[in-house]
């Protein structure tokens, strides 16, 4: 049976629709098949053949015969070359603009200057190129004579040149005598830092951080000047010291002990020592040391209230009213002791003020050959001395 012919206009390349008879019509009369008909043949054959790459390489070079046509707009979808075409070569590539690697911007943190840089930056005078003063040697003159002020500026100069751990330790020294407590902790701070082994600098700052009731860095200088100096009862006293401002008794008691173990007649050693052991509720051996702070020495009315306290503990109320009696005349304004003598005397009976009356003038005659002293202030004391007991 005759096959009817099929217009040239309708014939379509399309793979997936293709026959395997050939087509009746005369091969004169066929159509070039189209651009887009020829590229589908071409992927569809490369598919089958060579898998994916050989789909790309026919993409590019199908994308090459649009170019080259004028067929191709830069929205339009790759094409694929008719099979058997003129290759005219790889599609010329636009320029791309190089890729520039992104580099994370990381801020530049600017170090803080070192603890010596910033004390140098405080308290070091520039001189001038100049100068060939011997500073050092006219802040140690001043300070020999008194004129602390001078002293200072000149150790200030002799630091710009050489800031050595003496030349810390002189400032510092020079500041305190000053009345420039801040600078001259700082000093001597910066002066250990180089030296660890200034025993002079080490005892400075226990003071300074004892006057300023700071016991944890007082205890840390004071453990460093008792290891330099072991045999030194001020270091021990300024450790024991230390030891009770952060409320450990029996540590304190210790460094005491060693104290009046070397220095018997040591009335501040034993002071310290009876208010520790007062803090333990040991009244005996509270009443024995702080009777001995009060031998053969000028009496202090802060020891007076310490021991009026614990004769109070030990029910000893006589001998605790005349304690506190002659607090409160030695110094006027010791509040804490008129207190005391007060609330006392409240409880006392005609005996027991008696008794209290006779101890009183006791302590009196005591004090006139020892020379009794007249405190301003019962804060104002001597460096080593505890404070009164609060609220007692």
């Amino acid at each position: 049976m005759l096959r009817p012919s099929v217009p040239a206009s309708s014939h379509r390349a399309d793979p997936v629709f293709a026959r395997s008879e050939p087509d009746p019509a005369p091969a004169r009369n066929r159509t070039p098949p189209r651009p887009a008909v020829a590229r589908r043949v071409a992927l569809w054959s490369a598919v089958v053949a060579g898998g994916a790459s050989a789909v790309l390489a026919c993409i590019d070079r199908s994308s090459a015969m649009d170019i080259a046509e004028g067929a191709l707009s830069p929205a339009s979808p790759p094409a694929v070359a008719v099979a058997g075409s003129v290759d005219v070569g790889p599609a010329p590539v636009a320029p791309v603009a190089p890729v520039v690697p992104v580099v994370p911007v990381v801020p530049v943190v600017v170090p803080e200057p070192s603890s010596a840089a910033s004390r140098l930056q405080r308290h070091a005078l520039p001189q001038g190129a100049r100068d060939r003063v011997d500073h050092r040697g006219a802040g140690e003159a001043a300070l020999r004579a008194g004129r602390v002020d001078d002293a200072v500026v000149s150790l200030r100069k002799a630091l710009a040149a050489d800031a050595s751990a003496e030349a810390w330790a002189a400032l510092g020294d020079a500041y305190l005598r000053a009345g420039q407590p801040a600078a001259g902790v700082d000093c001597l701070e910066e002066a250990v830092a180089l030296d660890v082994d200034d025993a002079a600098a080490r005892r400075l700052l226990v003071r300074q951080y004892l006057a300023a009731d700071d016991g944890r860095r007082a205890r840390l200088h004071a453990e460093e000047w008792v290891r330099l100096s072991p045999q030194d009862p001020a270091a021990r006293q300024g450790l024991g010291r230390a030891f009770s401002q952060l409320g450990m008794w029996r540590q304190a008691i210790e460094q005491f002990a060693l104290v009046v173990a070397v220095q018997p007649d040591n009335a501040w050693a034993h002071n310290n020592l009876g208010y520790a052991a007062l803090q333990l509720g040991d009244t005996g051996a509270a009443i024995e040391h702080l009777e001995r702070a009060l031998d053969g020495q000028p009496q202090q009315a802060f020891m007076f209230n310490n021991l009026g306290v614990a004769y109070e503990r030990d029910g000893e109320f006589a001998f605790a009213h005349a304690a506190f009696s002659r607090a409160a005349e030695l110094n006027p304004k010791y509040a804490q002791a008129a207190l005391n003598r007060d609330r006392i005397q409240a409880i006392l009976d005609e005996t027991t003020r008696v008794a209290a009356a006779a101890q009183l003038v006791r302590y009196r005659n005591e004090g006139a050959r020892a020379g009794a002293t007249r405190d301003e202030a019962a804060a104002a004391v001597a460096l080593p001395a505890m404070p009164a007991l609060r609220g007692e």
